[in-house]
């Protein structure tokens, strides 16, 4: 079974008629961001509610998340049917910046501060938590953002 919200609003059950969309297809692949599309019909209840790069919308299945993301894009047809098209929350790292840096010091605190940097820049939807890192070896590294000659 399958659900989907919008932010926190099911806009999606398929036990019930008045929460149904058009299509939907979720694509996601190693290392990349992944997408989601689908469509939506005017008389849907959430229709006009959609904001792009802004609205989450999160595909459930059996209760455990299948895809998160963003609205990238909205196009609507000859019959006001909205179809949409949603980037992985991976796709959220592209709105920071990281400023120059030296860094020297073990590869889970380089990822560490790779995040937090990240963090400090953007809105709290689109903040990553570390979870556990677990590396063959934890070693020594030092990298610099810039290219030296």
């Amino acid at each position: 079974m399958y659900k989907i919200y919008a932010d926190d609003t099911l806009i999606y059950d398929s036990t019930i008629e008045d929460y149904k969309i058009g299509k939907g297809l979720v694509t996601l692949e190693v290392n990349k961001s992944g997408s989601f599309v689908f469509s939506v019909y005017p008389e849907h209840f959430y229709y006009n509610d959609f904001v792009k790069l802004r609205t989450v919308i999160t595909v459930y299945r059996s209760d455990k998340i299948k895809f998160r993301g963003r609205i990238l894009s909205d196009t609507v047809d000859y019959w006001n049917m909205k179809t949409l098209t949603c980037e992985g929350e991976l796709g959220f790292l592209q709105d920071s910046v990281i400023r120059p840096f030296v860094f020297k010091g073990t590869l889970s605190a380089f990822f560490q501060q790779i995040i937090n940097e990240h963090n400090s820049q953007v809105d709290e939807f689109k903040k990553f938590d570390i979870g556990n890192i677990t590396l063959a070896t934890d070693r020594e590294v030092s990298y610099s953002s810039t290219v030296y000659k």
